[in-house]
């Protein structure tokens, strides 16, 4: 059995409800609830570090996740951000594409998101996409 088209499940109730959160999020609300997305390809056999600049300043991180793809050999990963490279996942991957579940932690001013190259073997191009799910704290 095929899986069937959206609109045509029980889960799209649940899919609406979330795209209307984060729709909203994009008006008024924009700098409290929202998924920042960072994107980068590390060249094959690099070790060098990535840093995201465009972080949003003090936010809490809820989650997120890092999908890898294009390796072709070992690889590790660390995600974290300034002062604490691996809050995020911590030799993510080991030489596996894949999907990975980021932990929740807390973005400071001045800190930007990093992607830390422990050993890359790949002799491709890796693909590599960071999604955040973020809040912004809410002050008097």
């Amino acid at each position: 059995m095929g899986n069937p088209l959206y609109g045509q499940n029980k889960a799209d109730a649940v899919l609406n409800k979330i795209v209307k959160l984060f729709t909203a999020a994009d008006g008024d609300g924009a700098d409290n609830l929202q998924f920042q997305t960072f994107n980068t390809q590390v060249a094959a056999s690099s070790t060098t570090d990535v840093t995201f600049s465009e972080t949003v300043d003090v936010v809490e991180v809820w989650g997120g996740y890092i999908e890898i793809s294009g390796a072709n050999a070992d690889f590790e990963f660390d995600v974290g951000y300034t002062g604490a490279t691996t809050a995020f996942a911590d030799d993510v991957g080991a030489g596996v594409n894949g999907l990975y579940a980021l932990d929740a932690d807390y973005l400071a001013t001045t800190e930007d998101v990093i992607l830390t190259i422990n050993s890359n073997s790949s002799t491709a191009a890796i693909n590599v996409e960071i999604v955040l799910l973020t809040i912004k704290p809410v002050t008097a």
